[in-house]
C-alpha cells in the first residue's frame, strides 16, 4: 500500500491545483471563521477578549472544519462545488462536529493524565512502557481522525460512532498507508506554522481535506465497498 499512499498524495495535489480558486476561497473562509477571528482578539489585552476568543474558537472551528471536509469530498469525487455547499455542510454537521471535538478533547485529556500518572506511580520499566503504550494510542487516535469525516460522508445515514469504528478498521487494515498519510498531514501543518499561518490561511485545510478523502475513497475502492469515483486515467501520474 506504499505505492497507493504516494499515488493518493499525487492525486490530491492535482485535485488541489485543478480546483485551486474555489478551494483557496473555502480555505480562507475556514481560516477566518475557525482561527482568524479568535487570533485577532489576542491583540486585545483583557479577560473578556480571551473569553470571546475561546467562545469563537469553540463555536466555529468544529463545523467549519467539517464543512471543508465536505466540499473537498466532492472534489475527491472529481466534481466541483459551490461556496453555498460550505454553508449547507456547516449547518448539517454542526452537532456531529461538536461530538467529534468533545471526544477528541476527552481522549487527549485521558491520555495526557495516563502518560503523566503511570511513570510516576510505578517508577520502573513498566511505567515507561505504559506511557509509551498510551502515546501509541494517541497516534492511533489521531490517524482515525484523518479518516473520520471522509467515512461519515460515505455512510447512507451519518453515524458518529460507526464512523469512528470504520475509520479504526481502515487504519488497522493498512497501518503503513495510514502512517504515510499521517506524516504528510503533520508535515503540512508544521510547514504552515513555520510560514506564519500563510499556507494555513490559503490551502492547508483544503489540501488536508482532499488528502483524507482521497485516502479513504482509495481504500474503499480497493476493498470493493464502493465503485471507482473517477475514470481510471485520472489515477495515473503525469
Amino acid at each position: 500500500m506504499i505505492k497507493e499512499a504516494f499515488n493518493v498524495i499525487w492525486i490530491s495535489l492535482r485535485d488541489l491545483w485543478e480546483e485551486l480558486y474555489y478551494l483557496v476561497i473555502a480555505n480562507i473562509i475556514w481560516f477566518f471563521a475557525a482561527l482568524g477571528l479568535p487570533l485577532l482578539l489576542l491583540e486585545i489585552d483583557s479577560v473578556a477578549a480571551y473569553i470571546a476568543m475561546l467562545a469563537l474558537l469553540l463555536l466555529a472551528f468544529p463545523p467549519a472544519t467539517a464543512a471543508v471536509f465536505a466540499v473537498t469530498h466532492r472534489v475527491a469525487h472529481a466534481t466541483t462545488f459551490h461556496l453555498s455547499d460550505l454553508l449547507t455542510a456547516y449547518k448539517r454537521y454542526w452537532w456531529r462536529s461538536w461530538l467529534w471535538l468533545l471526544a477528541n478533547f476527552a481522549v487527549a485529556y485521558v491520555i495526557y493524565i495516563d502518560v503523566q500518572f503511570y511513570p510516576v506511580l510505578l517508577q520502573n520499566v513498566w511505567g515507561a512502557a505504559l506511557a509509551m503504550f498510551f502515546l501509541i494510542m494517541l497516534v492511533f487516535w489521531l490517524l482515525i481522525q484523518i479518516y473520520f469525516w471522509p467515512v461519515i460522508f460515505v455512510q447512507e445515514k451519518p453515524n458518529v460512532l460507526r464512523a469512528w469504528r470504520n475509520a479504526a478498521v481502515l487504519v488497522l487494515a493498512h497501518p503503513i498507508y495510514a502512517l504515510i498519510i499521517g506524516v504528510v498531514s503533520v508535515g503540512l501543518w508544521y510547514l504552515s506554522a513555520r510560514a506564519y499561518f500563510i499556507p494555513a490561511g490559503l490551502i492547508s485545510m483544503a489540501f488536508q481535506g482532499i488528502l483524507a478523502n482521497n485516502a479513504v475513497l482509495t481504500l474503499l475502492v480497493k476493498h470493493d465497498k464502493i465503485k471507482s469515483v473517477r475514470p481510471p486515467e485520472q489515477y495515473r501520474r503525469g
